[in-house]
């Protein structure tokens, strides 16, 4: 690295759509060294995806392209890409509780092949709509919730290298 480089390459800041009502935040990001701006929502990806929609989310993108900036999503998007409204119609979707009842209030089972297939493609479809400049999608679980505890996930937990 020479003098006067960055020691990091990507130097960014986590807002949430609310933070951007400072119609200036690109500039001021910018002026601050930062190189990437990440969206996030504590519990909801919609939030983000209609904001990026919105007017004002284009001229942020708008803004961000122009001053070189980057923008990626930082999402906890289980909710949306297992919509709980399928627990009537398939339980085997979501996650077994600690009294060993299958649940829809967070996460899914990861061993469901019919649960990971329905994430995979709405993880797709809210891709369409929120496209990180910087390449990376960041998808993740139910914030602070359980996992599942079927047999099955709960011998991945304590033996990570258990043949499944």
């Amino acid at each position: 690295m020479s003098a006067g480089q960055p020691f990091f390459l990507t130097r960014g800041v986590v807002l949430v759509p609310g933070d951007l009502t400072l119609v200036d935040w690109p500039e001021r990001a910018k002026k601050a060294g930062l190189t990437t701006i990440a969206l996030h929502h504590g519990s909801s990806p919609k939030v983000v995806s209609d904001f990026i929609v919105s007017e004002e989310g284009q001229r942020f993108l708008a803004a961000s392209s122009r001053l070189g900036l980057q923008v990626e999503y930082e999402l906890h998007a289980m909710s949306e890409l297992l919509p709980r409204g399928l627990f009537e119609k398939d339980q085997s979707l979501f996650r077994r509780n600690e009294k060993g009842d299958r649940a829809p209030d967070s996460n899914l089972c990861v061993h469901s092949g019919p649960a990971l297939e329905i994430a995979a493609e709405n993880a797709v479809t809210l891709g369409r709509t929120l496209r990180p400049t910087t390449g990376r999608y960041f998808y993740w679980g139910d914030r602070c919730k359980p996992a599942c505890l079927c047999r099955s996930c709960l011998r991945v937990e304590s033996h990570p290298q258990a043949p499944m």
